[in-house]
């Protein structure tokens, strides 16, 4: 945001709205699940943390490939 610094509250109201909007997604479909024990926590837990895993690893390779080629 550096080269934009005026749109930098854009960009924060743009990304804390995205993850309000996720987590409504994820809550509701959490109130569909039986809630008899811990398992369905479990599952939503697990779910999400390997969507974040696969957003993140194609990003981790760019941006190492571009910090080597800064070097």
């Amino acid at each position: 945001m550096e080269p934009y610094p005026y749109l930098a509250g854009t960009a924060g109201t743009l990304v804390g709205g995205l993850q309000n909007i996720g987590s409504g997604v994820v809550a509701g479909f959490s109130s569909l699940l039986p809630q008899q024990g811990h398992f369905s926590l479990g599952i939503i837990t697990f779910a999400m943390d390997m969507l974040i895993l696969l957003c993140w690893l194609p990003l981790s390779q760019t941006m190492s490939r571009q910090g080597s080629e800064i070097v």
